[in-house]
């Protein structure tokens, strides 16, 4: 799987922007640019994102769907037919908490039934037979976002997992934000400031240029271990969960070493 250091510094400030974006979006029309900055970062031929509840089998599965690039006719027989209930990419997603590869969930599939089937064949004339879908974490089961790409054929859905899953956390709070109607701009708390230490710093710096840890523990003189380490604070410092957001953050707050 390709790591978040292999991201350009073009590929941070894209996401940087997004993340700024889901900061401040207040409706859901805001969100289609949103998914543009993350089409510079992975070359998605469609997107979509919406809210989905626990269950496939719910009538109101699908809510608040802000529908980016798929084509409208799959997307109305999509719902229409159902086809959550037997597409396997949605029913392994709702079971992990990490993103789904289509073919692999397609391959999955040893005996299709006819509904199946028939879904299997819309989607392939659509052209629809690669791609990623993800949902943000369980904190809120009854209340998750689902983000859906399809990708080119000759491109690997995995390589651009840490991508997707900070770009989904981020999508879910902008959306739940504005389907439960709050109002106002959210910002950047200044009474509670950030401060890294230079190392903690430096590890991000050379992060945001591509290096990966072993990389880092030679430029800086000290052991890979030490670069996990100083890793480690900064995530909690940021309160982030990976390299691509501590790096999106800390260049948002000006932390970053020069």
């Amino acid at each position: 799987m390709e790591e978040v250091y292999s991201l350009t510094k073009c590929d941070l400030q894209s996401l940087l922007a997004l993340v700024d974006g889901c900061l401040r979006a207040h409706t859901v029309a805001e969100l289609v640019p949103l998914l543009d900055l993350l089409q510079r970062v992975i070359p998605f031929e469609r997107a979509t994102i919406c809210i989905v509840s626990s269950s496939s089998l719910d009538s109101d599965f699908f809510r608040s769907v802000v529908n980016h690039s798929y084509d409208r006719s799959w997307v109305d027989a999509y719902l229409a037919n159902g086809y959550q209930t037997v597409d396997p990419v949605i029913q392994e997603a709702l079971r992990r908490n990490r993103p789904v590869s289509w073919d692999s969930a397609f391959n999955s599939v040893r005996v299709p039934n006819v509904r199946s089937s028939r879904f299997f064949e819309e989607a392939t004339e659509y052209g629809l037979i690669n791609g990623v879908t993800c949902l943000s974490d369980r904190d809120d089961a009854c209340n998750r976002t689902l983000l859906s790409l399809s990708l080119p054929s000759d491109i690997g859905a995995q390589r651009f997992a840490p991508i997707i899953q900070t770009a989904v956390a981020h999508l879910h709070d902008a959306l739940t934000r504005i389907n439960q109607g709050e109002d106002g701009v959210r910002t950047v708390r200044h009474d509670a400031p950030v401060a890294l230490t230079l190392r903690e710093s430096e590890v991000l710096k050379w992060a945001s240029n591509g290096k990966t840890c072993w990389e880092i523990a030679k430029i800086l003189n000290i052991s890979e271990r030490t670069v996990k380490f100083h890793f480690g604070n900064a995530f909690v410092k940021l309160n982030v969960v990976n390299r691509s957001q501590a790096v999106a953050k800390a260049l948002y707050l000006g932390l970053m070493s020069h």
